[in-house]
């Protein structure tokens, strides 16, 4: 090296010197005075990482392979591929593979795995359809969003080889990104499902944010800022758009961090937050799916989601769907007979009884073998 290059070597040393000794100064002091904490904590959507759930870098959170637990006192169990389905072994010769994703209506919330709609719709088909096997993969997940599915899609869904993807998603996407099960503090709660589990920086993100107490004071005094900005703003309730009362209170748990008593000296207008996904996100989630599911010669049936207070109603999904030939479900007559009381139906606002699944797999049983099974090869 000549002694021209290692003078500037050592100017630009000595130059970033004053800068590196204030930078670790100031990395010193917020340590000193306990400067990099987060003051919100929210309550997240109610998951929680059980004894079946885990953190996850890519997906937000995920089951934990070969674990056990409970829903509501029914059993739990997940197989080596962490998903509530029965062991998945290779493809057999003229097998038709079914992967059923979305919320915690597709996961099965307060019912056993036998008795969700994914377990009982394959047992419909097997007695339907005796010339090939059928098999129905159960990879839902309670508070999913629609990004989350279509990330576990690519990532590892299509590696099961599935002839038909199921897609059950809605309410989640609209829900406030208050009521979310992993980062729920100010810094998480700015940002929509894509911005928080999809960034490319993440990975560094998350390095600086363990090891430097200075990046995190920072995250935290930018974040409490746009908040402040964003508390003033007026939004609507969305969920009215998908045919649910405005009035149902979707706001989640929102405090003081380290305090437990509930909303303790917070004053937070969620709304004004954001959905845990946008609806220009929505629209290219379903989009994207429609497209892999094209590229890899992937029938596709969008389910069309019902709760206990649904309405029928038109919405970005059901427009998508009309506008791009995506053929549709609409599990609304499915969850919602007129013969039978919405509390046989529903375990409370959101989530299907045993009695539930089983008119919804009936509806999809009999959806599927019109539309694809009568016409595919034996």
């Amino acid at each position: 090296m000549t002694e021209g290059k290692q003078s500037k070597i050592k100017a630009i040393i000595f130059s970033l010197l004053p800068l590196i000794v204030l930078l670790m100064s100031a990395e010193g002091l917020v340590r000193l005075f306990s400067l990099d904490r987060p003051t919100i904590v929210a309550g997240g959507s109610g998951v929680g990482f059980t004894t079946f759930v885990q953190s996850d870098i890519d997906l937000g959170w995920s089951m934990i392979p070969n674990s056990n637990g409970e829903t509501r006192g029914k059993p739990v169990v997940v197989n080596s591929l962490g998903l509530r389905s029965p062991e998945i072994g290779a493809k057999k010769p003229g097998e038709y593979r079914i992967l059923s994703m979305g919320e915690s209506s597709t996961f099965g919330m307060g019912v056993a795995n036998d008795e969700t709609y994914s377990a009982q719709l394959q047992n419909l088909l097997r007695e339907r359809v005796t010339s090939r096997p059928v098999t129905v993969i159960n990879a839902g997940l309670s508070a999913y969003s629609s990004y989350q599915s279509l990330t576990y899609l690519k990532l590892r869904g299509l590696g099961l080889k599935p002839d038909l993807i199921l897609f059950y998603h809605e309410v989640n996407d609209y829900l406030p990104s208050t009521i979310r099960d992993t980062e729920m503090n100010e810094v998480g709660v700015l940002r929509t499902d894509k911005e928080l589990y999809g960034s490319r920086l993440r990975r560094i993100n998350g390095i600086l944010d363990k090891y430097s107490a200075l990046y995190r004071f920072l995250a935290f005094t930018y974040a409490n800022y746009k908040i402040g900005q964003l508390n003033r703003e007026k939004i609507d309730n969305p969920i009215s758009d998908i045919g649910l009362p405005p009035e149902l209170q979707v706001g989640g748990f929102i405090g003081k961090a380290g305090d437990e008593e509930e909303g303790a000296g917070i004053d937070l207008n969620t709304m004004a937050l954001g959905r845990r996904v946008s609806e220009s996100e929505r629209l290219e989630n379903l989009q994207e799916l429609a497209s892999i599911s094209r590229e890899n010669g992937i029938e596709l049936i969008v389910i069309h989601p019902s709760y206990a207070h649904s309405k029928p109603h038109e919405c970005l999904l059901t427009r998508f769907c009309r506008e791009e030939d995506v053929r549709m479900f609409e599990a609304y007559p499915s969850l919602h007979p007129e013969e039978v009381r919405r509390e046989y139906m529903y375990l409370d606002f959101w989530h299907p009884s045993g009695f539930g699944h089983q008119r919804l797999a009936e509806g999809l049983a009999d959806f599927i073998g019109e539309q694809l099974l009568s016409a595919s090869p034996g």
